[in-house]
């Protein structure tokens, strides 16, 4: 990995924290959430169709409408979940549960019989072990009613 890549990678990591901790912080975090992501969704448009008519207009074949479709689907669903989450839970709790299923997904997903390089499997397996074998013993896993 370049030396170059590691100070985007700690940007990333403190923007992705800094707004998890604004969303527990929010008493609506679903709002919050659909506020940002159409903020995102209006400023990326603009740069998203430049680019489409720079390439000619390219048009998605079928298969790709849904999945972009099942994508959109999945991250409402992922939203509405999180922000559940946040109301119920507390951030020391969620958040590294949130953080470490996505590779324990993956991980099934190999399971389940997808072919992978040895290198993408080992560093989902670190990452996975790494988000659930520092949970502390008393944290619960189950959020307050």
């Amino acid at each position: 990995m370049p030396l170059a890549v590691l100070p985007l990678v700690l940007v990333a990591a403190v923007l992705h924290a800094t707004w998890n901790a604004l969303l527990k912080a929010s008493e609506h975090p679903l709002g919050l959430a659909t506020r940002a992501v159409s903020l995102s969704a209006a400023i990326s448009l603009p740069v998203l169709a430049a680019v489409w008519f720079w390439q000619g207009r390219p048009g998605l074949m079928p298969m790709a409408w849904l999945v972009a479709l099942g994508s959109a689907a999945l991250e409402l669903l992922y939203f509405i979940a999180l922000s559940t989450a946040y109301r119920r839970g507390e951030l020391s709790v969620v958040y590294p549960i949130a953080r470490g299923t996505a590779p324990l997904l993956a991980l099934c997903s190999w399971v389940s019989g997808c072919r992978w390089p040895r290198l993408s499997v080992s560093s989902v397996c670190c990452s996975a072990s790494g988000r659930y074998s520092g949970r502390p013993r008393r944290a619960r896993l189950w959020f307050r009613h």
